[in-house]
């Protein structure tokens, strides 16, 4: 990791949690699918149907988002 990253990454470790959800996404976002595979759109699809039907037939078991929400707001406080 080179100095300019984690001079960011210090300077925003302050921000609230909202806004690391926004540049996680934005940076996620920013990447070349091409030069990555993991985050390529066949790779996300193939992803997200086998989570839905995993949802779907009840073999994965899920967190109540407010429960998540309260989990995230007492490790980011």
């Amino acid at each position: 990791m080179t100095d300019s990253a984690k001079h960011l990454i210090a300077t925003l470790s302050s921000l609230p949690p909202e806004d690391h959800a926004e540049l996680a996404y934005l940076l996620i976002d920013s990447l070349d699918a091409s030069e990555n595979t993991d985050l390529g759109e066949g790779n996300l699809t193939e992803e997200l149907d086998r989570r839905a039907k995993a949802n779907r037939d009840g073999s994965s078991v899920g967190i109540p988002a407010h429960k998540v929400s309260e989990y995230l707001r007492r490790k980011h406080s």
